[in-house]
């Protein structure tokens, strides 16, 4: 018992850390940038480039403070699902179709392969959450001119959702910890851009619908994301 007690306050601890860590990097970039403007009169064009990276810090911030505080709500196990019966296909479809600029953005293919018919009890804001997170990850990593692939079909009772990409891939040694909140993988999969928490934000989303998310690599390079969602039901 006093293993396991030692080991929860050393995830504590460093959780804590971390937070405290990705909280102070945007704030610092943010005061940094306000006190150089400060220090003497500029031009408009300067004044409105300091205030548009202060909102890009402010977003991170907001970002961050709403990820920090899903984790928590989870812990204290207060993340209820908002259940209502929704078209998953569709649901699906758009939420894949919000994505496309950004793919194009970075010169890449965003594809989905989604089976018609398919309708289930979920909670949509919490899919929404889930599916964003996975396809922002593949879209960071994924270098222009490569591809993007999600698929949704139907196991039984399970939504089956598996978002590849054709990126770096993930070490075999990082798979164990990959969503582990604020867990740094090696460099080919390591960005400044997000959270830390996205991938954790999928587990515990994921884990909300009574599911499971899963990680590994296709034999053709790249990662690739498995997630099992007991919602389908018979009529949509």
């Amino acid at each position: 018992m006093l293993e396991r007690l030692d080991a929860a306050f050393e995830v504590q601890r460093r959780f804590t850390s971390d937070a405290s860590h990705e909280l102070r990097s945007p704030i610092t970039a943010l005061r940094g940038e306000l006190e150089l403007a400060l220090r003497r009169e500029r031009d408009p064009e300067e004044y409105r480039r300091v205030l548009e990276s202060a909102l890009e810090e402010a977003e991170r911030l907001s970002f961050l403070a709403e990820d920090l505080l899903t984790l928590a709500r989870s812990d204290a196990g207060a993340i209820e699902p908002r259940l209502r019966r929704v078209d998953l296909t569709r649901t699906l479809e758009e939420m894949v179709s919000r994505h496309r600029p950004r793919a194009e953005e970075k010169s890449l293919r965003l594809e989905a392969t989604i089976e018609p018919g398919m309708g289930g009890l979920c909670d949509p804001d919490l899919l929404d959450r889930l599916l964003s997170n996975l396809l922002e990850n593949a879209l960071k990593f994924t270098m222009p001119g490569g591809r993007v692939e999600v698929s949704a079909r139907g196991d039984g009772e399970d939504l089956v959702l598996e978002v590849a990409d054709t990126g770096p891939g993930i070490r075999e040694e990082d798979l164990p910890r990959i969503f582990d909140r604020f867990y740094r993988a090696d460099a080919a999969r390591t960005s400044t851009e997000g959270t830390g928490l996205g991938l954790s934000i999928v587990r515990t989303t994921s884990a909300a619908h009574g599911g499971e998310v899963t990680a590994g690599n296709r034999q053709e390079g790249g990662a690739v994301f498995r997630v099992r969602l007991p919602v389908l039901t018979a009529e949509g």
